[in-house]
């Protein structure tokens, strides 16, 4: 028996994604480019132009503000947390950090 055994899927199904791209029609091609495009081939307007206004949604979002917070990840912030001492209270009291 060695470490990594050769894994067996219990449930094989045809619905992969791999499939999807090398026998899906139009509709599921169209999907793979922009969200709701599927939908709207088919006739589902508004739920197509909903998955549509999200994905604009996200990639302005990630345009405007979404990259300036993956790039602050690594450093989580600039600002520190501060304790600072309340006379008025007697306790300490924490000043927010980014």
């Amino acid at each position: 028996m060695g470490i990594f055994k050769k894994r067996v899927n219990e449930f094989p199904t045809p619905y992969t994604c791999m499939n999807a791209i090398k026998k899906g029609g139009i509709e599921t091609k169209l999907s793979m480019v922009l969200m709701g495009f599927g939908n709207i081939v088919h006739g589902q307007m508004i739920k197509g132009l909903i998955y549509l206004a999200v994905e604009v949604a996200y990639v302005v979002f990630m345009v405007m503000a979404g990259a300036h917070c993956i790039a602050m990840l690594p450093s989580l912030g600039s600002v520190e947390q501060q304790e600072v001492w309340n006379e008025a209270t007697q306790v300490y009291t924490y000043t927010k950090g980014d």
